[in-house]
């Protein structure tokens, strides 16, 4: 008989276009070969929303199911806590222990394993496990970490001071609430020791997966025909992907520093909603798309894939995505966190100082762009699938409950 995973986040998944919600879904759909899974998740997105907002119901599979659960009461904190907004959603486990949904609470008392991504509603969760079934909590980043550039800014309102304090003492609670955390790199997992002080056997790593079979190394005509298709005939492409999340944000601005070094020829192009913290720039050779509905035309056309990441922490979907096109890659080594070591046999590592350099040096060698992108290519074939994250999760569950 199949067990059942209550997989709990604090947005809409399905359809998955950002990060966060491929990393929630593909995870999930992959566990859905053996175990049953089904995903409550809170909120509207703007892909999504209707006029009337009312829980939602979306079969993805036999084995796998998304219960929507989404109200008018909800929509304001919604806005005020969707990516890109400035605020966490440290309001997601108030939102439901006021409408204590019925679904939900069903559930809990049916399953085996009670998953939640990131901490804003372990609390909650932890409150209605009545039964005491484990308890996962799945951290896509430190948010206490990441959330420290209200600090970086100066002085702050009482407001976002309590904001941070409420960053802090909710993650320190969830650590502290759940039986096990899935930290996404061995860099997450030390700052989890660091900061919590988290014992070592309760955090296990397991990076995130991709669809290998979804991304493929396109050959010089299959290139040209994308960059043709786009209208980037003659250019040398250069790829940075991202939503709308100050990190990116960030390493978008380096981007801009860099883009005068570098010849006409050379197009920069940034796809997703990173975007929108840009409308105002127009230079000659950098192209912003905005949200996208199919970004692989996008990863056809380009010639290199670049991370440089400054802050943030998790794992970078956007680096699978790449290694499994074929694209070499530059990055920076925060950029590169949660990928097998050692990384310069596959990719290009640069601090910032140096990363235009590697650039160019990976540009005008095309002997080094055609190796790192195949040693990435197998890299991601070996270690990445989704496959691989669900036997690895799996084999988490069942330890919990033989405990």
């Amino acid at each position: 008989m199949r067990k059942l995973l209550l997989d709990v986040a604090p947005f809409r998944v399905y359809p998955p276009v950002a990060g966060a919600h491929h990393a929630v879904y593909y995870a999930d759909e992959a566990v859905s070969k053996y175990w049953d899974v089904f995903l409550f998740t809170t909120g509207v997105r703007k892909d999504t929303v209707r006029l009337i907002p009312r829980p939602q119901t979306k079969v993805i599979n036999d084995h796998f199911t998304e219960y929507s659960y989404s109200s008018a009461s909800v929509i304001p904190l919604n806005i005020m806590t969707r990516q890109g907004a400035g605020i966490p959603q440290v309001y997601a486990s108030g939102y439901l222990a006021w409408s204590r949904p019925k679904v939900l609470a069903g559930k809990v008392e049916e399953c085996d394993v009670i998953q939640v991504q990131s901490p804003w509603q372990v609390s909650y969760m932890n409150r209605i496990n009545i039964m005491k079934k484990p308890l996962v909590f799945v951290a896509h980043n430190v948010e206490a970490r990441l959330w420290e550039k209200f600090k970086a800014k100066g002085k702050m309102s009482s407001y976002r001071a309590w904001i941070m304090n409420e960053v802090s003492r909710q993650e320190r609670d969830a650590v502290e609430m759940v039986d096990s955390v899935i930290a996404v790199s061995d860099m997450d997992r030390e700052m989890f020791i660091e900061i919590y002080g988290v014992k070592e056997d309760k955090i296990t790593v397991i990076p995130w997966g991709v669809d290998v079979n979804k991304y493929c190394i396109c050959s010089m005509d299959e290139k040209e025909k994308a960059k043709e298709a786009l209208g980037l005939s003659g250019k040398t492409v250069v790829l940075f992907t991202g939503a709308h999340y100050e990190p990116n944000v960030e390493a978008v601005r380096t981007i801009l520093d860099m883009v005068g070094e570098f010849g006409p020829d050379t197009l920069f192009l940034i796809v997703g909603r990173v975007g929108d913290a840009f409308k105002d720039v127009s230079l000659p050779n950098v192209m912003f798309t905005g949200f996208v509905d199919d970004p692989l035309r996008y990863f056809a056309a380009a010639d290199v894939g670049i991370n440089p990441m400054l802050s943030g922490g998790g794992m970078h979907l956007k680096m699978l995505e790449y290694l499994s096109s074929g694209l070499p890659v530059v990055t920076t080594e925060l950029g590169a966190r949660g990928l097998r070591k050692p990384w310069e046999d596959y990719m290009l590592i640069s601090d910032m100082k140096g990363f235009s350099p590697a650039l160019h040096s990976i540009l005008h060698d095309a002997e080094q762009r055609e190796h790192y992108g195949a040693m990435g290519r197998k890299v991601a074939e070996d270690s990445y699938s989704w496959d691989k994250v669900a036997g690895d999760r799996i084999k988490l569950y069942e330890r919990l409950l033989s405990v």
